[in-house]
């Protein structure tokens, strides 16, 4: 569970500022600055390091919108330090410094701790900025693929649908912002905990469905080999227990097997009958079952999801 802070905490207030709150009544300073119903709030919020580059639209209570060029951190940094063309930016942001501002600190960006981001750009290096892991598709690493990008990086994100669907949808022009050809299709990534190391492709529910039919029709068909097998073995096992040849030279019959061993092929008889076949009888029960429940859209365990897709 993450770690509570107070609601209210001016604990970064410029001491100037602070100093002079002492000298105001407990009172008067609740009324001046407790930022109820909308009212005017006192609290710390740092200095942005602005570039001549660079338009500010900003309030005072930490929320900030820079238009700029690609800016990832400090001055130098990102395509607009290094001073390409074509990298437009738009940085929204909301909570510089996140739990900790101090109204006597002079930040740059900071993608890793700032509390909440929307970063649009046109040309910017998306995954090395926000340390997103290498996975398959984008690069972790500056410099080396240029793209437009948006990130959106917070506690926590929602994306709400009330009843138009969501789609996440790639390859979806022949070029791209940078005026290169788009070669090659790549795909959507889940990435739990920034970690890839066991990242797996996802299954196609049809296919896999279709694979599952056949292995279970394979399975019966096997059942139905065993089956017909063991009925085979029976009447065999019964021509075998009374079988007797004739013996010259009299014409005799010889004698039956011996008791041991027509004990055994009795055994073998009852097996197959009270083991062999009753349990045949039961797979296939079971496999009627396992198709109802996984294969059949009625099913209670169906491996298709009713309404999310993937390719």
């Amino acid at each position: 569970m993450a770690e509570r802070k107070p609601a209210h905490d001016v604990s970064g207030l410029n001491r100037d500022v602070a100093k002079s709150l002492t000298h105001v009544s407990e009172e008067d300073r609740l009324i001046q600055n407790q930022g109820t119903f909308g009212s005017k709030l006192l609290e710390p919020v740092p200095h942005f390091i602005q570039v001549e580059s660079e338009k500010v639209i900003k309030n005072e209570n930490n929320a900030w919108i820079v238009l700029g060029r690609d800016r990832p951190a400090n001055i130098m940094s990102g395509y607009g330090g290094r001073g390409d063309t074509q990298a437009a930016s738009i940085d929204l942001v909301c909570g510089r410094m996140a739990a900790k501002p101090r109204s006597d600190a002079h930040m740059s960006p900071d993608f890793k701790v700032d509390a909440a981001r929307i970063y649009i750009s046109q040309k910017t290096d998306i995954d090395a900025n926000f340390d997103v892991t290498e996975g398959v598709v984008g690069s972790p690493d500056y410099f080396e693929k240029p793209a437009s990008a948006i990130a959106l990086k917070a506690d926590g994100i929602r994306v709400l649908s009330r009843d138009g669907g969501i789609k996440l949808v790639t390859g979806v022009d022949r070029i791209n912002s940078q005026g290169g050809a788009i070669k090659s299709r790549t795909g959507i990534e889940l990435i739990a905990g920034n970690d890839s190391r066991d990242l797996q492709p996802l299954v196609k529910g049809d296919s896999i469905r279709q694979s599952l039919e056949e292995l279970s029709m394979a399975i019966a068909d096997l059942a139905g080999i065993v089956s017909g097998l063991a009925l085979s073995q029976t009447a065999a096992l019964a021509v075998l227990m009374s079988h007797v040849h004739i013996a010259p030279p009299m014409g005799g019959p010889t004698t039956p097997p011996d008791p041991v061993s027509a004990g055994a092929l009795s055994n073998v008889v009852v097996n197959i009958g009270s083991r062999t076949q009753p349990n045949l009888a039961t797979m296939e029960a079971n496999q009627a079952v396992f198709q109802f429940n996984y294969l059949n859209p009625q099913g209670t365990y169906y491996i298709n999801s009713e309404n999310n897709y993937t390719n």
